[in-house]
Order: structure tokens, then C-alpha cells, then sequence
């Protein structure tokens, strides 16, 4: 499933302004990273990442934390996720992050809670986790949930206020994060073909390096590309779930973090 740390807190806390200043405490100082295991070919990618996620995005290396233990868990081949969330809890960490999404994510996040681990070890996550599509079916679980995410509808931007207010309009409700990377990856399509002079090469080729060199406003934020494998580079941000002024849930801004160079060991291009 995932990571287990030591020594989170004093780094993340030196990266907190006033609005993340809980930050540190909420978060404590450890991580337990719960992964899918893929399968082989994958295997580059977990490769470059277990280390990154611990050393470049959480900033592990320079603030004297240390990754405690991985668990990896078999993709789609169980509903039972006790022998792993049992071996996390007694791993000596104090945060669960994670990497699920769909049913799967669901299945975790309530047999986190049911193993009454929520107060003691919080499972931390990215978007599919904590995906808004999933919250009917978790309930108050969300409730005080964190997670990482490219986006979210309170970003202060103008890009961002006007894609959301167009969404509002349209849809009389607040975009998710799967809305806003679908208008991401449409402009991006749409702005290659605008540098193509509107044509689509026979040579797939040209059309992704085309792409690979735009840089442009996006509701997440600037977007750009990496040379080497289109890896795209931008900020990611934390935010916690809590109840807004209608009951119903909304994520609440806690802090963010630059985009990051490409992962060691990523070396897949498209």
C-alpha cells in the first residue's frame, strides 16, 4: 500500500504560511505509503517513485525524516485490505499515504476507519482517494480527510475563477479536479492544433513533441512540460474536507508545493 516516515513535521512545518501553519501537527511526523502493485510494467515507475515520493515531494532527505516501510497490495484481486492496514499500524509511522481510487479506494478508506485507525494514524492520499465522486458513498468519512490534489475550485487565479464560474453557470455546481483536467487536456489539444495550423501530422510523433513545448495558464495553475518524457511540472496542493456552510462537503486549502522535476527512474515518454 505504501510508505511509513519519521521526522515529518519540522519539514513540512518550515514550508507552512499562515494558512497551513496546522500543517505539521496535523500531519505528525510519519508516513506510511499504502500502493497498488501494477504489475511488471510498472516496475520502472514504482521504482522511481518510492524513493521520489519520500525525497522530492515530501522533502523527506533534507528535513530528517525516513521512510519506514512500503506496502504493496495485488490491483483489483482483493476486497480484504486488514493484513495491510494491520502491518501499517504497527509500523511505528504516523501517517498512512496512499494511492487507490474507485471501489478500491472506498473499500480502504472505510476499513481505515473501521480498524480504528482515523485518530491514530490518518490516511493521507492524492485525488482518487479522496475523489469527489466517492463521497456519496463514504460519507462523513471525508469529513476532515486530507489529500494532495492539482485542483480545486478556491485556487486564487484568474484562470481558475473564470473556469470556475463558466462551470457554475453550466452546471450549477463546483468543478472537480476529473472536470478541470479534462479542460487541461482539452486546451492543450486544442493549442498543439492551433501550432499545427489546425492539421494533424500522419507522425504521432510530431504532434506530442508540438505539444511538449506549450506553456500555458490552466485553473491548476501554469502548466509546461518536461523534454525528456512529458512528465507535466506544476504545483500541487493539500487541502482538507470539511463541512461548508450548507452541510455538504468542500475542500479547504491547507498549503501547496512547487511541481517538481522529473522522478528518478521515470524514463517513460508518450
Amino acid at each position: 500500500m505504501g510508505l511509513a516516515v519519521d521526522g515529518l513535521t519540522e519539514h513540512l512545518a518550515r514550508r507552512q504560511d499562515h494558512q497551513g501553519a496546522d500543517l505539521g501537527a496535523n500531519l505528525l511526523d510519519g508516513l506510511v505509503p499504502l500502493r497498488r502493485d501494477l504489475g511488471p510494467s510498472a516496475l520502472d515507475l514504482r521504482l522511481g517513485l518510492a524513493p521520489a515520493l519520500a525525497d522530492q515531494f515530501l522533502g523527506l532527505g533534507d528535513g530528517g525524516g525516513k521512510v519506514v516501510q512500503e506496502i504493496w497490495t495485488p490491483f483489483q484481486k482483493t476486497k480484504d485490505w486488514g493484513a495491510a492496514l494491520t502491518q501499517a499500524g504497527n509500523s511505528g509511522a504516523q501517517i498512512i499515504y496512499a494511492f487507490y481510487a474507485g471501489a478500491e479506494a472506498v473499500q480502504v478508506v472505510k476499513q481505515h476507519a473501521d480498524f480504528g485507525l482515523r485518530d491514530k494514524m490518518p490516511l493521507v492520499g492524492d485525488q482518487w482517494v479522496y475523489d469527489e465522486a466517492l463521497w456519496p458513498a463514504l460519507g462523513d468519512l471525508v469529513i476532515g480527510a486530507k489529500h494532495i490534489t492539482v485542483h480545486y475550485p478556491g485556487i486564487d487565479s484568474e484562470a481558475n475563477k473564470k473556469f470556475v464560474t463558466a462551470y457554475r453557470q453550466k452546471f450549477k455546481e463546483d468543478p472537480d479536479v476529473n472536470a478541470s483536467l479534462g479542460y487541461d487536456n482539452g486546451k492543450a489539444i486544442v493549442l498543439t492544433l492551433e501550432k499545427l495550423g489546425g492539421q494533424v501530422p500522419a507522425d504521432g510523433a510530431q504532434f506530442i513533441s508540438t505539444m511538449r513545448g506549450l506553456t500555458f495558464d490552466a485553473p491548476r495553475g501554469k502548466i509546461r512540460f518536461n523534454a525528456q518524457n512529458s512528465a507535466l511540472l506544476e504545483k500541487v496542493y493539500l487541502v482538507e474536507i470539511v463541512k461548508g456552510a450548507d452541510g455538504k462537503p468542500k475542500r479547504k486549502f491547507i498549503d501547496e508545493f512547487s511541481g517538481a522535476e522529473d522522478l528518478p527512474g521515470c524514463t517513460k515518454s508518450f
